[in-house]
């Protein structure tokens, strides 16, 4: 279904409104660390004076907030671009580029607790579709040729 997925209207209203759609989604996992983070910091446990324990559980899940911020803006202002310059029948490139987005993040966010060695594969999950959507947009916008995504 996924795979076929062409939306009725490809106006620039529908293109926005599948970027914030994808966006709401993509960006779950931060809300949900930024509430778990919020109980953590009431744990004096998780501190030493002023600082969060270094590799707490606090530590690293207020570093996933903001590796993943990093990542969202880019994602998001890739994801944008896409939507501007596709074909309606390219169009369930975002909705993939999200689920890959969401699946990266959390991989990451999990293998960091786990190990922070075992995040690698979460962060390019999340990064490389990233960069293959930067070098699509340049390829087209620049010059102007079209490949199919």
């Amino acid at each position: 279904f996924l795979w076929s997925w062409v939306p009725t209207a490809w106006t620039l209203g529908a293109r926005i409104a599948l970027v914030i759609k994808d966006a709401v989604i993509a960006i779950l996992p931060a809300v949900l660390a930024i509430c778990i983070v919020a109980a953590q910091r009431l744990d004096p446990s998780m501190w030493v004076g002023r600082t969060a324990k270094p590799n707490s559980a606090l530590d690293i899940n207020t570093r996933f907030i903001l590796n993943t911020f990093e990542q969202f803006i880019a994602y998001f202002i890739g994801n944008a671009g896409l939507a501007l310059y596709c074909p309606a029948e390219e169009a369930r490139a975002l909705i993939i580029l999200t689920a890959l987005f969401l699946l990266g993040r959390v991989l990451f966010w999990v293998g960091y607790h786990y190990n922070p060695y075992v995040r690698a594969f979460g962060f390019g999950l999340t990064f490389y579709p990233t960069v293959a959507v930067y070098l699509w947009l340049i390829i087209v916008m620049v010059f102007g040729i079209t490949i199919r995504i």
